[in-house]
């Protein structure tokens, strides 16, 4: 059987037929991927740094306070 006819057959992958559509979903999966490297590869340059399990949850909490404030401030300046 040809791969279109397969491809075909299999009505939630439909939308990718779209090129748009396509490059999208790819690109978004892609970041995706990289997103989840960086955070494995985040932990892992900590733990060679310094092997204190310390060191990584100060590094993570660094990293998710000025998060957490920004969304805190801009939820509160979209609500106005």
């Amino acid at each position: 059987m040809r791969l279109v006819s397969r491809f075909a057959r299999v009505r939630i992958l439909s939308p990718l037929r779209h090129r748009d559509f396509a490059l999208l979903v790819g690109g978004r999966t892609v970041s995706l991927i990289g997103d989840g490297f960086f955070f494995v590869a985040l932990a892992w340059q900590v733990y060679l740094i310094s092997n204190d399990p310390a060191a990584l949850s100060v590094v993570f909490l660094a990293s998710s306070i000025p998060l957490i404030v920004l969304v805190l401030f801009g939820g509160a300046l979209t609500d106005r």
